[in-house]
C-alpha cells in the first residue's frame, strides 16, 4: 500500500507522455501548405489518420516522394491565390509595408508558410510570415518595397514556390504623399495585426482629437478614431458658429445621406489616388434634385462628390428616380457602400433582405450592425475606421 502513490503517479506521468506526443504527430500532420493544425485542409477535408501506416512504403525514397508529393499546391489552391486581391498599404522606395488578404469562410492558413513578394525582389524572405487572425484576414509584416517607383506585381511565396496574382502595388516617392497624408514624409498611420489604423509612433493614449476637434477629449474612447480620421481627411468635423475654435465632431448628431457621400468620396481617396470629382449637372436627372440647385455653388460640396460616386457605381438612385440627399442614412447602407470601395461585391440572397451579405461581411470580423438602424456621426466615424482595415 506504501508505493500505491507512486504507482498511480507513474502512470499518470506515462499517460501524459503519450497524449502530448500524440497531440504533437497530429498538429506537426500537414497535407499541404494551407492545412490547418486541426487536421482540416484547405479544401475542408479532413485529413487522413497519421497512425495508419498500411499504405506507407518501406522505401525511403518513396516515401520522400510522397512528402513533396503532400506539399505540392493544387492547381484549385494556385487559382484561389492568382485571382485573390492582396492590398498593401501605401509607402516609399526600399521601406517595409503590411500587406492583407482574406481567406474563405472556414479555411485556415497553416503558419510559417507564406510570404509575400512585391517586384523582383531576390531576398529568400521577402517579408515575415503571413498570420490569419480568429476570422479570415491574413496579414504579413514586413514586406520590403523595391528600390524605385513604379507599379509593381504582386507574389506570393509558399515555401520554395512563386505564385503570380492579379495584384499590384504602387511605390511612392515622398512627394507623392503630399496631398494625400498629413504630412509630405509618407503616411502617418500604418495597419496593425489585430486590425484597423495605429500611429506609427505608437501614440495611442496621446490622441491628438483635441488639436482637431473641439467637443472631443483625449479621454473620448472615440479620440484615437478621430484623429486617424481627421488626419487621413475623411471625418473634419462640422464647422462651429465661433469662427475662432475647432470644427465639432457632434457625434451625437444625425447623418444624412448628402453628408455620407462626401464622407464615402474621402474614404475612396484613401484606397486610390484620385483628384477629379463628378459634374454636379448630372445629378438633374433625379426627380428631387433641382437644376437651378446643381448650378448652385453652395451645393456642390456634397453633389460633386455624390456624381462621381454614382458615375463610379459606387451608389445608386432609388428606384422612383430619387437620390434623396437630405434623408437618413441607415448603418448596413454605410457599411455596404465602404465594403464595396474596398473591394467586396454582393450577389444577393435569395429570399433576404439585400443587406444579408453586408452584415455577415462584418460579422465574421467581429463588427455587429443593425442594419434597419438610422446611423448617426459617431457610428458613421465608427464604422469608417473599422472599414479601413477591411
Amino acid at each position: 500500500m506504501k508505493n500505491f502513490p507512486k504507482k498511480v503517479l507513474s502512470l499518470f506521468v506515462i499517460v501524459g507522455l503519450l497524449l502530448f506526443f500524440g497531440v504533437y504527430s497530429v498538429m506537426q500532420y500537414q497535407t499541404n501548405y494551407l492545412t490547418g493544425y486541426t487536421g482540416i485542409n484547405f479544401d475542408g477535408v479532413e485529413t487522413q489518420n497519421t497512425n495508419d501506416t498500411s499504405t506507407a512504403s518501406d522505401d525511403n525514397n518513396n516515401d520522400n516522394e510522397q512528402e513533396d508529393e503532400e506539399l505540392e499546391l493544387s492547381s484549385e489552391d494556385k487559382e484561389f491565390f492568382e485571382d485573390n486581391k492582396i492590398q498593401c498599404l501605401d509607402t516609399t522606395p526600399s521601406s517595409f509595408t503590411v500587406c492583407k488578404f482574406f481567406m474563405p469562410v472556414g479555411k485556415r492558413l497553416t503558419n510559417n508558410t507564406m510570404q509575400i513578394k512585391i517586384g523582383a525582389n531576390k531576398n529568400p524572405n521577402p517579408s515575415s510570415y503571413c498570420q490569419q487572425d480568429a476570422y479570415q484576414t491574413v496579414m504579413c509584416g514586413y514586406v520590403q518595397t523595391p528600390p524605385k517607383k513604379g507599379r509593381f506585381a504582386i507574389e506570393l511565396k509558399i515555401g520554395d514556390e512563386y505564385i503570380d496574382t492579379n495584384s499590384t502595388m504602387d511605390i511612392l516617392l515622398p512627394g507623392d504623399f503630399a496631398n494625400k497624408y498629413r504630412t509630405a514624409q509618407g503616411p502617418q498611420f500604418t495597419i496593425q495585426y489585430g486590425g484597423g489604423y495605429m500611429d506609427n509612433l505608437n501614440d495611442v493614449t496621446n490622441s491628438r482629437c483635441e488639436e482637431y476637434f473641439e467637443d472631443i477629449r483625449s479621454n473620448n474612447p472615440m479620440c484615437f478614431k478621430l484623429t486617424v480620421l481627421r488626419e487621413l481627411n475623411i471625418f473634419n468635423g462640422q464647422k462651429n458658429k465661433n469662427e475662432n475654435r475647432k470644427p465639432l465632431a457632434n457625434l451625437n448628431g444625425s447623418l444624412t445621406r448628402s453628408q455620407f457621400f462626401t464622407l464615402a468620396y474621402r474614404f475612396l481617396k484613401q484606397t486610390e489616388f484620385i483628384s477629379e470629382t463628378g459634374n454636379p449637372r448630372s445629378l438633374a436627372k433625379f426627380d428631387d434634385v433641382e437644376v437651378k440647385d446643381t448650378a448652385n455653388s453652395s451645393n456642390h460640396w456634397w453633389m460633386k462628390p455624390t456624381s462621381y460616386l454614382l458615375e463610379r457605381g459606387i451608389i445608386n438612385g432609388y428606384a422612383d428616380n430619387t437620390i434623396k440627399p437630405n434623408a437618413k442614412v441607415s448603418e448596413s447602407e454605410i457599411a455596404k457602400v465602404l465594403a464595396e470601395i474596398k473591394g467586396y461585391t454582393y450577389e444577393g440572397i435569395e429570399g433576404q433582405p439585400w443587406y444579408t451579405e453586408v452584415v455577415d461581411l462584418y460579422r465574421l470580423r467581429g463588427y455587429r450592425i443593425n442594419p434597419t438602424k438610422a446611423a448617426n456621426r459617431q457610428m458613421a466615424a465608427d464604422l469608417l475606421h473599422f472599414s479601413l482595415g477591411l
